[in-house]
């Protein structure tokens, strides 16, 4: 692909990680739209953790304290979610 699409996707994928808190999973499936190469999807995520705009800690932090406070789930309920979405980090 080019590099002009390449950028354009990196913008994209920054405002939406600026909106709220996403896991590397939810900006995979949406760069894998852009039928983009997988060493530029690879290039886009790394590039989005170097500046913050995807972390998997504060992603895990964001889920886990949304489910519990607003949709009343349990501690089983919530690793089973954050197991779905990939992001199998730690929630202590």
């Amino acid at each position: 692909m080019n590099n002009t699409n390449t950028k354009e996707a990196l913008n994209s994928m920054a405002a939406y990680c600026a909106a709220a808190e996403r896991c590397r999973s939810d900006i995979e499936k949406k760069l894998s739209k852009w039928e983009l190469e997988i060493d530029e999807i690879e290039s886009i995520i790394s590039r989005l953790e170097k500046e913050n705009f995807l972390n998997e800690e504060r992603y895990a932090r964001a889920y886990t304290n949304d489910k519990y406070k607003y949709a009343k789930w349990g501690k089983k309920k919530i690793a089973q979610g954050l197991y779905f979405k990939k992001s199998q980090r730690p929630t202590h």
